[in-house]
């Protein structure tokens, strides 16, 4: 099998259906050695923040020159990007080569009368198969959707599981109260492990404890109220951090947004925990925050013109960004482009953020699943009157830029799947 035949397996259409639970996972990695259960895991789950958490822990660990797997989703420029090592991802030789161990596997589950693994079934697979044939250290696996039923949760003992943020989301799938969608997430949560999760709501706290209190997991909080001396820039955030064993971290990173000090505490606490497992000082903890790279999240893409790329999908993303505007566009006007998923919670979106613009621009996200733009001009002319259709991308980031001037910004948000494409047409422009 080459690299094409490997694409077109992934890519068949039968099998791009999410499906809930473990069964289907959990028969495919058992027939290819139960790979999952041979390397060092951190699980990660939450509704906003996991990919950002896993990219300033992923910096750091590779600074303390730990050979570290990243599993991450969704990938926004081609499908090999989603699985890494130190930053590297997985070549075309190697993916196409692990497709056919697998895809041979998948054809004996169907004659043995087992379901066909979906897409993110298999990738999971393969990303799980990846790290154990080329011996990393320590891998970070972030949950697809939810946590409990999601096929990453076939590892039967990680590491260390982290939960991020959680908040309205898939619901769905998860549930339409914090505490379903919170008992999803807590639901990677496995014996004996220990627990860091952000301190936020008592509802999704009080879920998250009774999770461990079950397991007998011990539980650690990255707490906000132990940052102080925050400072916030368009070229970095510094701030100080006690530690819960009383440590003193004095970061700086380069990640933007309002969100991201909540993100880089979580990886600070995560990061003491694997002292215990890895000689990692506090040099590279701060080594790792400061060099952390992490696409679309309030993302300067130029500075003249001033164009900000965010992936804020959902409403509590939404909650954040509107706070970034605040610290970082204060006194500029702002035009925005926009464009979400049919899924989504468009409305809370828009409740959240459309009142901070001078003008909106309206762009189709790159799916059947995108929402139609008569829709969304409708929910906008609640909170703005100012809002335009575009025909393509190419048109509205041209509509964006007509007759800016220094005191104007742009943002594009709505969905992480049309970042790229703005970036790539925003620099041939």
């Amino acid at each position: 099998m080459n690299y094409t035949d490997a694409k077109n397996f992934i890519e068949n259409k039968d099998i791009q259906k999410s499906v809930f639970g473990l069964e289907t996972t959990a028969e495919l990695l058992n027939r290819l050695g139960s790979p999952q259960d041979k390397i060092k895991v951190v699980h990660v789950a939450g509704t906003n923040g996991k990919g950002s958490v896993i990219a300033f822990l992923n910096k750091i660990l590779i600074c303390a020159r730990l050979k570290t797997g990243t599993y991450t989703s969704p990938a926004l420029t081609d499908f090999r990007e989603n699985i890494k090592i130190n930053n590297k991802k997985i070549s075309k030789k190697d993916f196409a080569k692990l497709i056919e161990l697998i895809s041979s596997e998948v054809s004996k589950m169907i004659k043995d009368g087992f379901c066909h693994p979906t897409r993110f079934e298999i990738e999971t697979a393969l990303a799980y198969l990846y790290f154990f044939k080329n011996n990393c250290d320590i891998s970070l696996i972030e949950t697809g959707m939810g946590g409990k039923l999601d096929a990453t949760n076939a590892v039967k003992k990680p590491v260390m599981e982290i939960i991020t943020s959680v908040d309205f989301d898939h619901i769905q799938y998860l549930g339409n109260t914090l505490e379903k969608i919170a008992s999803h997430k807590a639901g990677i949560i496995k014996p004996g492990t220990t627990v860091v999760s952000i301190n936020q709501n008592s509802k999704v706290n009080n879920e998250i404890e009774n999770a461990c209190k079950l397991n007998n997991c011990e539980l650690i909080y990255a707490d906000a109220a132990r940052i102080s001396n925050l400072k916030y820039s368009l070229k970095k955030t510094t701030f100080d951090y006690k530690t819960i064993c009383g440590n003193q971290i004095k970061a700086r990173i380069e990640l933007l947004g309002a969100y991201q000090p909540a993100n880089a505490i979580i990886a600070i606490e995560a990061a003491e925990v694997l002292k215990k497992h890895f000689k990692i000082s506090d040099t590279q903890i701060c080594s790792g925050l400061k060099g952390a790279k992490w696409f679309g999240r309030f993302t300067v893409l130029s500075r003249k013109p001033l164009f900000i790329l965010d992936g804020a999908h959902n409403a509590a993303a939404a909650k954040q960004l509107a706070k970034s505007l605040d610290i970082y566009l204060k006194g500029k006007n702002i035009i925005f482009i926009f464009g979400v998923f049919s899924d989504k919670d468009y409305k809370g979106i828009l409740r959240e953020t459309a009142h901070y613009a001078k003008k909106i621009i309206i762009i189709d996200a790159p799916s059947d699943r995108a929402l139609e733009q008569s829709k969304i001009l409708e929910e906008i002319k609640k909170y703005n009157k100012c809002a335009f259709p575009s025909k393509n991308i190419e048109d509205a980031i041209k509509q964006s830029l007509e007759n800016t001037n220094e005191n104007d910004a742009i943002v594009a948000f709505g969905s992480l799947s049309f970042l790229q494409d703005i970036k790539n047409k925003f620099r041939s422009t």
